[in-house]
């Protein structure tokens, strides 16, 4: 998996916090050791650094290693936030802190804590029910289930994988009476007897960019299994851009196989006691429900009925069954959703592709109104796949995200931004490990955005606002998969332009500090517009070789690099001869446009730069083997007194400061 820049160029020194927050760190070497420093040179503890550690505006990063031990997972009890200053729980690079419960612990435990902002962890190997758990407080004989003001709230998860809950009545992800929590990029499969789920007035969750594969559970007498409950004793639940799909394990028990997104409610948890009042209204929209020909198990329905609720919505699903026999029904929605009053909320399909490949295609009963509609195999092109997936008048199309409004955007859903984490999760897991985005083109087709748009992703800082923290922010537009994520918060801010007018990043690093900020965007091997990067320093002597940018490949360290040097030569480094190579003359306060090409299939693992229009170097050697870029960096370890400025990402050159650009030609593979 991609590792951060912090350790791949040996970022260790002092790091440049803002006053309003402290910065903290654990790591695997503290288990069972009693320090409370949480420093970088004298880390903590998991457990400590969660349970104790943090406070409201902290930041607490996870360093590499698999977490194993009674002090090595993370616990949070009755420990929140503010809504202004939310505690954050990191790990240091995406996927490379893994929490093994050995099947002796709960990996990740949440109990009525919130206000947090948890991003990149890897968990597995529950010894309980949840691997990944934001629950209510339990302390009490469970006297608060259904009571969610008593629940972890308003929690921001970003980019976490979980595999194998304990062989009981269990789930990967669990929200239970814990309410207005918001995920974005989540994986699971493995053991469980469901991969995710909200339960008893897990209200107004929204989970998002998620692949969630059912593998193997015998816990039949706890009840049926299924791929994700969204809905469960609750409302106002959202599941955007979830791929849901069912590969059955040997031995697996599935005498109650419900199916991959069901919706389910009682009136346990009805807080005003009438049944027919309990309205879910809750939304699965722009996803797909998938079993290929491949893949093994049966299952009642790709999209699922419940008991006893109102107001369902089904918007903009494809449902795809290749399985020849067994399940039962591709879509399954029974009339007793409307209770035993009179139903206050209507249960709707709306744009809904269907495609079975043999077996029975839909089972909808009568209280649904269904418009948009297209099922069967006659929907098939000649080449097996479905026509309109998307693009088209009629059935789902998967194509654009959604905002928080369920109002369809311009952004592609496609490259699925979790989809590098679901493959190296899976083979971590040891599995071998299923494509969720290959998966879908089997009987989709490549999505117009991977084919043709391969422009960069654009970054101009224009809709933030002045002295902005830009740790955590999303704005731009185009194919960026993540956030701008810093060493620190507050590492980098936005600011006017220091010449031309309009806003800017600036490093706030001191002399001799360290920090960076990184993004991810769709891997780009071929485009027809230059990748732009305007860049501005105040001096000529870092005394630094990360003073600029670096670029990274999915799943590897960096590729590529060029740098502000002393001697004021702005150089990139051959990783063949392992030598920095001049590029252009710089002088302090000067703005510089910079191009940088890659032509995979005359000049194979190379790259080449030029400033300002001017001559290209000759070829420098890659960092091992390059075929896309996919990470931009901005690094600032200058050891003397110094601003260093960064704009305009992916856009042409404006009157600010210039442009540092890609024109990447077709590899051919």
């Amino acid at each position: 998996m991609m590792k951060r820049i912090l350790l791949l160029i040996g970022i260790v020194a002092s790091l440049a916090v803002p006053s309003w927050a402290a910065t903290y760190y654990a790591d695997t070497t503290a288990h069972g050791a009693s320090g409370t420093t949480c420093s970088l040179g004298s880390p903590c503890t998991l457990l400590y650094l969660s349970g104790t550690k943090l406070t409201a505006g902290d930041i607490g990063f996870a360093k590499d290693g698999t977490y194993q031990g009674a002090n090595d997972k993370i616990f949070c009890l009755q420990h929140s936030g503010t809504a202004g200053n939310l505690i954050t729980l990191k790990a240091l690079n995406d996927g490379a802190a893994r929490i093994d419960g050995q099947s002796m612990r709960a990996p990740v435990v949440f109990e009525q804590c919130s206000y947090w902002d948890f991003e990149g962890f890897n968990a597995h190997d529950s010894s309980t029910s949840e691997v990944f758990s934001f629950q209510m407080y339990t302390g009490d004989a469970g006297i608060h289930e259904g009571d969610n003001s008593y629940g972890s709230n308003n929690n921001v998860i970003k980019r976490i994988c979980g595999w194998n809950a304990a062989d009981t009545n269990s789930t990967i992800l669990l929200f239970w009476s814990s309410k207005n929590n918001n995920v974005d990029g989540f994986c699971g499969f493995g053991t469980a007897r469901k991969i995710a789920q909200n339960f008893a007035r897990a209200d107004n969750n929204v989970i998002r960019n998620a692949w969630m594969m059912w593998n193997y559970s015998t816990a039949s007498s706890s009840g049926p299994h299924g791929v994700f409950s969204l809905s469960y004793d609750s409302s106002g639940d959202i599941c955007e851009n979830c791929l849901l799909t069912w590969d059955e394990d040997m031995g697996a028990d599935t005498t109650l196989a419900y199916g991959l997104g069901t919706l389910n409610q009682y009136d346990r948890f009805n807080l005003d006691g009438i049944r027919a009042n309990h309205t879910s209204n809750s939304t699965f929209i722009g996803s797909v429900f998938y079993q290929l020909a491949s893949f093994a198990g049966t299952f009642a329905g790709a999209m699922q009925g419940g008991q006893q609720s109102d107001g369902i919505f089904y918007k903009h699903i494809i449902a795809f069954i290749a399985t020849a026999s067994g399940t039962e029904s591709l879509v399954n929605l029974a009339l007793d959703f409307g209770g035993t009053g009179s139903p206050v909320g209507g249960h709707t399909l709306t744009n809904i592709t269907a495609v079975r490949t043999g077996g029975t295609n839909s089972y909808i009963e009568a209280d649904w109104t269904v418009t948009g509609r297209v099922s069967g195999t006659s929907i098939l092109g000649a080449t097996g796949q479905i026509d309109g997936c998307y693009s088209g008048s009629s059935g789902a199309k998967v194509r654009y995200l959604y905002d928080s409004s369920l109002t369809i955007t311009t952004t592609p859903m496609w490259p699925f931004s979790m989809n590098q984490r679901a493959i190296d999760a899976q083979t971590l897991a040891g599995r071998t490990p299923k494509d969720p985005q290959a998966n879908v083109e089997s009987f989709c087709g490549v999505s117009p955005d991977i084919t043709s748009n391969m422009t960069p992703p654009i970054e101009t800082f224009e809709s933030y606002s002045v002295a902005d923290d830009l740790d955590g922010k999303a704005g731009g537009s185009g194919l960026w998969t993540s956030d701008w994520t810093s060493s620190s918060p507050g590492v980098m801010t936005i600011e006017s332009a220091p010449s031309g007018g309009g806003l800017a990043v600036r490093s706030n690093s001191a002399a001799g500090g360290t920090l960076y900020t990184y993004r991810t965007f769709a891997g780009i091997s071929t485009t027809s517009t230059p990748f732009s990067w305007q860049m501005r320093t105040s001096i000529t002597n870092p005394n630094s070789s990360d003073y600029g940018v670096i670029f990274n490949e999915a799943g590897v360290s960096e590729r590529a690099k060029c740098h502000f040097m002393n001697g004021a030569n702005i150089e990139c480094y051959d990783y063949d001869t392992a030598a920095w190579v001049t590029v252009a003359a710089y002088s302090a306060n000067t703005t510089y446009s910079m191009e940088l090409e890659l032509d995979a299939a005359g000049h194979s693992d190379q790259y080449r730069v030029r400033a300002n229009g001017g001559s290209y170097t000759a070829w420098l050697g890659a960092n091992g083997t390059l075929s896309v870029l996919n990470t931009i960096t901005l690094v600032d370890s200058a050891s003397n007194a110094h601003t260093l400025w960064f704009d305009s990402i992916g856009s042409t050159v404006t009157s600010r400061i210039p442009v540092l650009s890609f024109n990447l030609r077709q590899r051919n593979n």
